[in-house]
């Protein structure tokens, strides 16, 4: 049998050994972290988003007048006479140009590509959805210059 004694330290150390902090997270720190996890994803993912998006039509912004610039050139090596009215183009038309998905181009008047690469000059307006930008063609080059952001 124990001394009573010895029972009184026993009681003692076993109070002290649970009085001391223990290492790891509450459930309550645990959920405050979670929530705040939540809320700054519901703030950041929706923009995360329209950076996609913005990133995505500056791409193909790019894509589309690279493409344009390189009808001058199109028509010196095909060797031909061609004008830009409209994209997509009728039937009967065969104009070197192919845009992306959703891209549609019009010109008014149309801009006469000849077959030495030289181009007359002209307006080009280009429109994705809801966006549109105007496209400045200078003869002899014809080089794009875009006024507008597309917003």
């Amino acid at each position: 049998m124990p001394n009573p004694g010895e029972r009184d330290l026993t009681r003692i150390s076993d109070i002290l050994r649970s009085s001391i902090p223990k290492p790891g997270y509450t459930l309550l720190e645990i959920l405050v972290v979670i929530a705040m996890i939540g809320l700054m994803a519901g703030i950041a993912l929706p923009r995360l988003t329209s950076i996609h998006t913005s990133v995505q039509w500056a791409s193909e912004r790019d894509d589309v007048m690279r493409r344009i610039a390189g009808l001058g050139f199109s028509a010196f090596r095909e060797g031909r006479d061609f004008e830009l009215k409209r994209y997509p183009s009728e039937a009967s038309e065969k104009i070197p140009l192919e845009l992306p998905l959703g891209w549609t181009a019009e010109a008014d008047p149309p801009i006469q590509y000849k077959a030495n690469g030289v181009c007359l000059g002209g307006k080009l307006h280009l429109k994705y959805g809801e966006r549109s930008i105007v496209v400045h063609m200078r003869a002899p080059k014809c080089r794009p210059e875009a006024r507008g952001n597309g917003q």
